[in-house]
């Protein structure tokens, strides 16, 4: 090929690229060097608009084989913009038979509006500009990437339509609908032409009218997977082989929770630093084993909690003539319960609660092994049967989100003799009440320490029966303390008893 003739496609090649940054276009960001077992965070925006926008639906498919989704978050310029609705709906593919997601194996569907009423549009002009619209949160599984020589792979998130209501903008002014015309694959890859994947081409009108203009470009994108062979751990690596939140990490969890502490013998401090999988600075929870283990799964999708106030758990124990029960009322449905409890006899359980001893107690876990699942449901549960005395010491019940109840533990009459109850709520924010019992009158202290066990927080007092005290999450200059276990230690009448509770904030 000549000089000039190079000269004259280069131009030529140059216009074509203008033209088509130029054209307004609904975008998937590419993470690029995602790395296995670390998060990666994927933005959905639009490009160069030349009206602006007060709502949107869109709909993106996820092959989560490889990677699975932790979070959606509202885009930072809707956040700017101050749009008052965004939200978002996770469809597993065998709740979609009428559709074929190729090889996704769920569908997203986001949706927002700058204003709940309608008509409404804040002072943020969004034309001309990108706008982050959403914000995709993913883990990249390592033991199905690097684990099996999937590295250096890319792993798609792409649109989806299912009909013209999928994946379009509606413009301020209430006079379109912007829709895509064409589909493009990450770096200009030839996208896959089957329904579903590429925009619909026929008549529109019986959704939108004369509204609908098609005239967008479509944008997939998704996860770009470095090679490498060595990782920096953020977390989930509880036995220490460089190969996190594998099978052998959460026997491992489920070893801790069962038998102690004695489970971690490899570097204690270390493992323990590995439990905080979903990253709220708390160790050892509960609310991490599940999060882990619907990350694994991939089967799910481990969101937060919505805002509002956390389930409530209720236990106590009655009697009954085939001998004490434990019993439990929970407010949702639960995915992970766990206790510790105190008794001079065997444990019986129909639930499938899996038993050991720690501390000179008994140890209940129930969880879904291999999803993360709900393992019982909202309202009124025996949980075991005891033949002799009981009394529960600890308490954790974990919801669908992988958050904790909040619980509160019951006695059915007062105790006769020295008992430091557990904190109600617990986990708690900003305060909590902490109840005890003295059998016989005189001087008693109440002292909070952190994990490190320093002192925080210190009450004093001299009583006969039941005390409670109220703790605000404050120190002994009433400044806030931060998230995080404290210990919570009783002395009075040469006695003493230490519990645990939870500040989450």
């Amino acid at each position: 090929m000549s000089i000039q003739s190079k000269i004259v496609l280069g131009v030529v090649c140059l216009l074509l690229t203008a033209s088509s940054l130029s054209a307004a276009s609904l975008e998937i960001a590419t993470a690029h060097d995602a790395f296995p077992a670390t998060w990666s965070y994927v933005e959905v925006k639009a490009r160069d608009l030349t009206s602006d926008v007060s709502g949107f639906q869109l709909s993106l498919v996820l092959e989560q084989h490889q990677y699975g989704l932790v979070r959606v978050e509202k885009g930072s310029d809707l956040v700017n913009c101050g749009w008052e609705y965004f939200s978002y709906r996770f469809i597993r593919d065998d709740s979609l038979p009428e559709f074929d997601l190729y090889d996704g194996t769920h569908l997203l569907e986001l949706k927002g509006s700058a204003s709940l009423s309608g008509g409404h549009v804040p002072g943020c002009n969004l034309s001309g500009q990108e706008v982050a619209l959403a914000r995709l949160k993913f883990l990249v599984d390592y033991e199905k990437t690097v684990g099996v020589g999937v590295g250096c792979s890319f792993q798609p998130v792409r649109f989806y339509w299912r009909d013209c209501r999928d994946n379009v903008l509606f413009t301020a002014d209430g006079q379109k609908v912007l829709a895509s015309n064409q589909v493009s694959d990450f770096a200009g890859g030839d996208p896959i032409q089957t329904d579903g994947l590429k925009p619909p081409t026929g008549d529109c009108s019986e959704h939108f009218g004369s509204m609908y203009a098609a005239d967008m470009d479509a944008l997939n994108g998704g996860l770009d997977v470095v090679c490498t062979d060595s990782l920096d751990i953020a977390a989930g690596d509880i036995n220490l082989n460089a190969r996190p939140m594998e099978i052998a990490d959460v026997v491992l969890y489920n070893c801790y929770f069962l038998w102690g502490l004695g489970c971690f013998d490899i570097d204690v401090d270390r493992q323990l630093q590995q439990t905080d999988i979903n990253g709220d600075g708390i160790i050892g929870s509960v609310a991490d084993m599940v999060f882990m283990l619907r990350l694994i799964a991939h089967d799910v999708l481990p969101a937060l909690r919505p805002s509002g106030e956390l389930a409530q758990a209720r236990i106590w124990t009655e009697q009954f003539a085939d001998g004490q029960r434990i019993m439990a009322e929970f407010s949702e449905p639960s995915a992970g319960i766990y206790l510790k409890v105190k008794s001079n006899a065997g444990i019986a359980s129909q639930l499938g609660f899996e038993s050991g001893e720690l501390e000179g107690m008994q140890t209940l876990l129930l969880v879904d092994s291999e999803r993360g699942g709900i393992v019982l449901d909202e309202g009124y549960h025996v949980l075991a049967i005891v033949e002799g005395d009981v009394s529960v010491d600890e308490v954790q019940v974990v919801d669908q989100y992988a958050t904790s109840f909040a619980t509160k533990t019951e006695a059915p009459t007062l105790p006769q003799s020295f008992k430091l109850a557990q904190n109600y709520p617990n986990p708690f924010n900003p305060s909590t009440s902490i109840s005890f019992y003295l059998p016989e009158a005189g001087a008693w202290t109440l002292s909070i320490h952190n994990i490190t066990g320093r002192l925080v927080k210190q009450f004093e007092g001299q009583s006969r029966g039941e005390v409670t005290v109220d703790w605000h999450g404050d120190d002994r200059n009433n400044r806030t303390v931060g998230s995080g276990i404290y210990f919570y230690r009783l002395e009075a009448n040469n006695q003493s008893q230490t519990k645990k509770m939870v500040l989450l904030k």
